[in-house]
């Protein structure tokens, strides 16, 4: 009913100047209204000259896929 009440994402990172959302999914699970609406608020009004970047995670049970997206969180 009605809209969505904004939601933060699961992590707010501020990496190498630049502000870093992430919000995390398990299998099969998908990015809700109120979560989209949220990182959407984020993206749009916050009141910093760094640059945004919103990252949507989807965890399964594979260290790979861990170990790839902790490289990029320092690159």
């Amino acid at each position: 009913p009605g809209n969505p009440r904004p939601a933060a994402p699961d992590l707010w990172l501020v990496v190498n100047g630049e502000h870093r959302f992430i919000e995390v999914k398990l299998t099969k699970d998908e990015l809700a209204p109120q979560q989209f609406a949220g990182l959407a608020l984020l993206a749009n009004c916050l009141p910093s000259t760094l640059p945004v970047s919103v990252h949507l995670v989807n965890l399964d049970s594979s260290a790979d896929q861990y170990a790839d997206y902790a490289k990029r969180l320092t690159a």
